[in-house]
């Protein structure tokens, strides 16, 4: 977690008032948190000094302010020690906010309009997606996981493992989906049994050759932290993303998109395929929305499950992930004042 505040020219004494940052807090025993202090320069940034704080003691000072913040100054040190003759300091204020979790019937719907600062929290857990089509030797997925335009993280690029067929079996399965079709079974089921895709049934079937092309899993198990202001209005989006066409068979190459790689989706929350195509080749095979207030109430969010991505002849294609949001609360002195220990659970 990082943050870089803006520039302040023609002063030895800059101020930054309206600048903060939220930081997570996992392990409030055994993080710090570091400030290093630059002279801004044309080339290169001049080291001038730096100063850390314990998280535990930071959180100590807001338990014992008389509002809801600390200010704590901070002395700045160097190695040849110019910090110490000129008595260099930072003054940086603190506020310590405890996680909860409320129904969503408990926030009002313009909850956090007003604030100038996130009000919640929400942790999202990427397991993988599954029944995707192949990428090739060379290609891999990957997710761009976004609550807006400005807060997009990504995963890294994987190459997935195949699921289902193996080289050494192609042309025998190419057979049975001839077969089957032969003996009257509808296209979509053959894939459906024989865990292909439905383009790969029909370039059998139609070509007359061709390998069928199997299912594959990209795994990520990779966490992301987003902080939010109004829970009420934002949507979490989770795209799979390729370097490689997976869909350029027949009718199913995804069509391009503006150079800015946006596009406006064409059907909200169910998952649909991507139309876009960046000049870097990069694709959006599928998309799934959600809205985040919804975290709140189901309980399933909590526990790792798998929901639907529409992608065309993938029947089974699905994304495993976990969620959890929190709202973020006022500190309880009362509870923390003789040890701020009891608010970890939350915190």
């Amino acid at each position: 977690q990082e943050y870089q505040t803006g520039v302040k020219n023609k002063t030895l004494n800059p101020e930054w008032e309206n600048e903060s940052k939220d930081f997570l807090v996992d392990h409030p025993n055994l993080q710090v948190v570091s400030f290093a202090v630059y002279d801004k320069d044309m080339v290169t940034d001049d080291f001038l000094g730096e100063a850390t704080i314990a998280v535990s003691d930071a959180i100590n000072k807001c338990i014992r302010s008389d509002g809801d913040f600390a200010d704590i100054w901070l002395h700045l040190k160097d190695e040849v020690e110019v910090c110490a003759e000129l008595g260099s300091r930072l003054l940086v204020r603190a506020m310590w906010r405890p996680l909860t979790r409320d129904c969503a019937e408990d926030l009002p719907a313009d909850f956090g309009a007003n604030s100038g600062s996130a009000t919640c929290v929400l942790f999202v857990g990427v397991y993988n997606v599954s029944g995707m089509p192949e990428v090739g030797d060379g290609g891999s997925y990957w997710l761009e996981v976004s609550t807006g335009k400005d807060d997009m993280q990504v995963t890294r690029r994987v190459k997935p493992e195949l699921k289902g067929v193996v080289d050494a079996y192609q042309s025998a399965k190419a057979e049975k989906i001839r077969k089957l079709h032969r003996a009257g079974v509808a296209r979509d089921v053959i894939a459906d049994v024989l865990e292909v895709t439905v383009q790969s049934v029909s370039d059998c079937i139609d070509d007359g050759d061709g390998d069928p092309r199997g299912f594959v899993t990209a795994t990520w198990e990779q966490p992301f932290t987003f902080f939010l202001k109004e829970p009420h209005h934002t949507e979490l989006w989770v795209r799979v993303m390729s370097d490689v066409d997976p869909l350029a068979c027949g009718d199913s190459e995804l069509s391009p998109t503006s150079s800015s790689g946006s596009r406006s989706p064409s059907r909200r929350f169910s998952g649909h395929v991507g139309l876009g195509r960046s000049s870097k080749q990069e694709f959006c095979v599928g998309e799934i929305g959600f809205n985040v207030i919804n975290l709140l109430d189901e309980d399933k969010w909590r526990r790792q499950w798998s929901t639907a991505v529409d992608v065309p002849g993938c029947p089974k294609a699905s994304l495993s992930t976990k969620m959890s949001l929190y709202k973020m609360t006022e500190l309880d002195r009362q509870r923390c004042d003789s040890s701020w220990e009891e608010c970890d659970e939350e915190g």
